[in-house]
């Protein structure tokens, strides 16, 4: 057993387990997700099911699931207009801007295929429904609401532990939360931002890519220049309020190890250890320094490795060229 499963094994764990919300959950389990899944319990959220066919309740890889194939919204309407676009990643609650999108060469999947109408509920009376008080990993890609749906649970937000967003910086839908909105509201909040990831699009107008021959069309897609088109970034609570427990903070040791913040893992094992004089404080600030070493060494290795395929690269280039 690793150093992990003994915290997700510990009473404060097994009484009040990890909970996991994960709206827009097309695609595959969230990768750091799966080795705390079975023992945390995940509400799922996605009333587009094209791609939820690696979440079931009976075969799911955590300890508990719910799969809520309803429209999650910030308010309390119990149906909302759905748009089911060409691609399921791209179906909202929000219309597609698609004469936005058009300039761009990800434009055909925002397409709307159809608008249905959906039952529609809110986060904190699902939660209420399922008898839970807590979110502590939220991670949301809803396509254009993620803003406000955090800003929806309340006074429940100051106690999440994790927060995933990933909003647009180009115009995609009408009425969309923006990137820019997420970082100035979460400014205010008592988190610190541990990932910015800027994902590329490129920019290339529907008409004029029909009017391309295939090849021209695979050299566009892969040898233009991206633009800057949507972000995922990840927020961590600083962990400065007095309300949270031992619970939060071995759980909180967990999340930032998970997301390779062992400069944070290490803070948050030595505060640890200081409030609640419990020694496997000591263990985690210990095993967060074996990490620290462990990740240097492979860098260092594969820095080489790198400097050596570049090397290569090049030569390989100057001997075609002769």
């Amino acid at each position: 057993m690793n150093i992990i499963q003994t915290i997700l094994n510990r009473n404060e764990l097994r009484a009040r387990p990890p909970v996991l919300l994960d709206i827009g959950a097309s695609g595959e389990v969230y990768g750091p997700w799966k080795e705390i899944a079975p023992y945390s319990i995940c509400i799922a959220f996605d009333p587009d099911s094209r791609e939820m066919k690696h979440l079931t309740e009976n075969t799911s890889p955590f300890k508990e699931l719910y799969i809520r194939d309803s429209v999650v919204i910030p308010g309390k309407e119990k149906t909302a207009d759905f748009y089911l676009t060409a691609s399921p990643f791209c179906s909202s609650t929000l219309k597609p801007d698609t004469e936005k999108t058009a300039h761009w060469i990800i434009g055909p999947r925002f397409e709307v295929e159809k608008r249905v109408t959906r039952k529609a509920e809110n986060i904190n009376d699902v939660l209420s429904e399922i008898k839970l008080d807590r979110i502590d990993w939220f991670k949301t890609d809803s396509q254009g609401t993620d803003l406000s749906l955090f800003q929806s649970i309340g006074s429940l937000a100051y106690t999440v532990m994790v927060a995933d967003f990933e909003p647009g910086i180009i115009d995609a839908y009408h009425g969309e939360d923006k990137a820019w909105q997420v970082l100035r509201y979460m400014e205010k909040m008592p988190f610190w931002m541990t990932t910015m990831r800027v994902m590329g699009v490129r920019r290339l107008k529907n008409e004029i890519k029909k009017s391309l021959s295939a090849s021209e069309n695979r050299a566009l897609s892969t040898a233009t220049s991206e633009a800057p088109g949507w972000i995922e970034m990840s927020f961590v609570n600083e962990m400065t309020d007095k309300s949270f427990t031992i619970r939060e903070y071995l759980l909180m040791w967990i999340f930032a190890t998970l997301k390779r913040q062992d400069g944070f893992a290490l803070e948050i094992a030595e505060r640890g250890s200081a409030l609640f004089n419990d020694p496997l404080f000591q263990e985690l600030a210990a095993e967060s320094k074996k990490l620290v070493n462990q990740r240097y060494r492979y860098n260092r290795v594969a820095g080489k490795i790198l400097r050596v395929l570049h090397t290569t690269k090049k030569m390989l280039k100057g001997i075609l060229q002769q």
